[in-house]
């Protein structure tokens, strides 16, 4: 359930189910065969469920989040990516 709006993308078993912003009160569904993917633009202004159970906010207000389900020999494993570091700024040339 969204409590605060933000954006999501949703990937079900690698199909974009979803891309955009989503308004306090609203409340999706997804079910995968393999795999979904989630990315929250505001990771605490949504309250996630998997199975049933109540996962709660995935982070903070403003942050932005990955996470990854994937069924692996019956059994959902949850992931999520390896932050990219941000390249480190080479110093200027002043001539």
């Amino acid at each position: 359930e969204v409590t605060d709006p933000a954006w999501v993308r949703v990937t079900v078993d690698g199909q974009n189910r979803l891309e955009g912003i989503l308004e306090p009160g609203a409340v999706r569904n997804w079910t995968g065969e393999r795999a979904v993917q989630l990315r929250i633009g505001n990771a605490g202004g949504v309250m996630v469920s998997l199975n049933g159970e109540n996962l709660g906010k995935l982070g903070e207000q403003r942050e932005v989040v990955d996470f990854t389900w994937r069924l692996q020999d019956g059994r959902v494993i949850t992931t999520t990516p390896t932050p990219t570091p941000l390249p480190r700024q080479l110093p200027s040339a002043r001539g």
